[in-house]
């Protein structure tokens, strides 16, 4: 467990580079209605909100395209709406939002080198029996990231589940093959790590704590 987060803390140093460009979008997107009386500025507490709210808002779109449209139309519908949803929870919470697994299913959510050391070490301590939770960096520039396991729920086995166990049945797997040619996120059990959710707070967050609305940029 150790090894593993050193692993982490020596990759560091190299991924930040690569979360600049990521910082620089993040700072473009100014939220002019921010509600942030329940947060505190402390990026593990704040972050675990985000993710709990925004896991629960997934959650919803998955079930009520799955009742509108069926489990092969739920993989059209949310092909189409996901990136949306993510990008507008990240405006109005002020924050950067990704997610991203070793085994991918849209190109989109590559993990970038950062990712991967996180999933890794993720993928490694769950194999090890330890229990999972969140974890968080801050850098220099005052800018920071929290990363949440996401686990594998019943309800995604339809998707995500074990071809040859017939969790995904072949008009799904058809629909899948058709919009993602090269998925690999598929062969899941129940409460496997299926992959991690980040939460990139930008060094901007931290000076909204206690201010009800963003000023006109």
């Amino acid at each position: 467990m150790k090894k593993a987060l050193i692993a982490i803390g020596i990759i560091v140093g190299t991924a930040y580079a690569c979360q600049q460009n990521q910082k620089e979008a993040v700072s473009r997107s100014e939220v002019k209605h921010f509600d942030v009386s329940k947060y505190t500025g402390n990026i593990n507490v704040d972050g675990r909100m985000i993710i709990a709210e925004v896991s629960k808002a997934f959650e919803e779109m998955y079930t009520e395209a799955i009742e509108k449209h069926g489990t092969v139309g739920a993989v059209d519908y949310c092909a189409e709406n996901a990136f949306d949803l993510l990008d507008s929870l990240g405006h109005y919470y002020g924050v950067g939002l990704k997610r991203t697994s070793l085994r991918i299913r849209n190109p989109e959510n590559k993990p970038d080198t950062l990712d991967l050391a996180v999933l890794n070490n993720m993928r490694n301590l769950g194999e090890e029996g330890v229990e999972l939770t969140p974890m968080s960096m801050k850098f220099s520039g005052g800018d920071g990231i929290l990363y949440a396991p996401i686990k594998m729920q019943p309800m995604c086995l339809q998707c995500h589940g074990i071809k040859m166990r017939g969790d995904i049945k072949d008009d799904v797997w058809a629909k899948i093959r058709e919009r993602y040619p090269e998925d690999v996120a598929y062969d899941y059990n129940t409460n496997e790590l299926r992959g991690i959710w980040g939460v990139y707070f930008p060094a901007e967050y931290w000076a909204r704590k206690g201010r009800v609305d963003m000023p006109e940029m």
